[in-house]
């Protein structure tokens, strides 16, 4: 049961969810996947609550029948309905008007698409930036309580500042929402990127000589619970800006296995060193996997230059 409900979840969560409006709206998908992400961060909040206030009246088997047959009777065929072959027609930026992307509907064979790909330094490279983010994160995410604990920070605090941790990432994406809105720029998907891992490691020397300092701590939290907000959106638009549209339900896919095997890989790793050191060197550890992210990302940059300039 469980292996068929991880398989399901792999289906309808935001990889796919993403390949799809990249696919979508190609160079265009970026203020779709903002717009998703900030429901999807105030339905997560929301999800507890309802979920505790059924779970009460109804029990939490009956509540969670009623959330099965939601998805099945309501969620499936509002995204059927609303993605049809016609929606595939997407504005085209020098015409504004709709074309029709034959290219991206042809089917590649499958290793016709990953042979080049792995043999792709920038994949590579994005690969291990992805994996830096999802490291960095599951450290902090896995071992909050006892990281912050272990900075004099009372238990009831500790809860109290970890639950900041999902409104900043909600408040992180409305703030770049409406820094583009007002600007009437696209803010560049290396910039963001690069930002959060410089928070990411900032933060982590700072929560290091934060001890019984609450504010250093509440700095730390905020900036975290936002930064990683904006990874969530970083993600697909980096893949695309770096390795295309074409074929990107598998070019993500591969790309987010680095953020996956460093998001399970991190909570053993953090715990291991904690056990043998202390928490200031799992905060250590945060700051170099972040710089390292940075060179990756910086080196990403690089190869795809000098691709354009040798016109591969």
């Amino acid at each position: 049961m469980w292996v068929l409900i991880g398989i399901a979840m792999a289906g309808c969560l935001y990889e796919p969810c993403f390949s799809y409006i990249t696919r979508t709206y190609k160079n265009n998908s970026k203020n779709a996947i903002v717009f998703i992400t900030l429901q999807a961060g105030f339905a997560s909040s929301v999800s507890y609550s309802v979920s505790t206030i059924l779970s009460d009246a109804i029990g939490w088997d009956n509540t969670l029948h009623l959330f099965s047959l939601t998805l099945i009777f309501v969620t499936a065929p509002l995204f059927w309905y609303g993605s049809p072959e016609t929606n595939r027609q997407v504005p085209d930026q020098e015409t504004g008007e709709a074309t029709h992307d034959i290219q991206s509907l042809t089917v590649t064979p499958f290793l016709d698409t990953v042979i080049p790909l792995i043999k792709n330094p920038v994949f590579w490279l994005i690969f291990i930036t992805f994996a830096a983010f999802a490291a960095t994160q599951g450290m902090f995410v896995s071992q909050i309580f006892p990281l912050l604990q272990s900075k004099g920070i009372t238990d009831s605090t500790a809860v109290i500042l970890a639950s900041l941790i999902g409104p900043m990432q909600v408040l992180a994406r409305f703030i770049l929402f409406l820094a583009e809105y007002f600007s009437s720029r696209d803010i560049p998907a290396t910039k963001i990127a690069t930002l959060c891992l410089i928070a990411f490691a900032g933060t982590s020397v700072l929560l290091l000589f934060g001890d019984e300092k609450l504010l250093m701590v509440l700095i730390f939290v905020t900036i975290q619970g936002g930064m990683y907000g904006l990874v969530s959106i970083v993600r697909p638009v980096l893949t695309s800006d770096s390795l295309g549209t074409r074929n990107f339900g598998v070019i993500f896919s591969l790309t987010s296995m680095g953020f996956v095997w460093g998001f399970a890989a991190a909570p053993a790793i953090a715990g291991w060193i904690a056990e043998i050191w202390n928490y200031d060197a799992v905060l250590i550890t945060t700051t170099f996997v972040s710089i390292l992210g940075l060179i990756s990302l910086s080196f990403s940059k690089r190869f795809q230059k000098m691709d354009v300039k040798s016109g591969i």
